[in-house]
């Protein structure tokens, strides 16, 4: 619960501590950049694929009410 901001104020004192460091973990930044990109279209078609398998009825996808002939 609270590794984010410990990490964020972590990251903010190494770095006002010695600004020198920051050539020598900047590929971690790359990797977690290149990750984030590499994951985001996968997630999105995974939501996409979840909501119509939890849907009952396909017909009521679009949000209009369907046509009766």
């Amino acid at each position: 619960m609270y590794s984010v901001p410990v990490g964020l104020l972590l990251g903010i004192a190494l770095a006002l501590l010695s600004p020198a460091g920051a050539p020598y973990v900047a590929w971690l930044g790359q990797i977690f950049v290149s990750v984030l990109k590499l994951l985001i279209l996968p997630l999105i078609l995974v939501s996409i694929y979840a909501s119509l398998a939890g849907s009952t009825d396909l017909r009521q996808i679009d949000g209009r009410p369907p046509i009766s002939c």
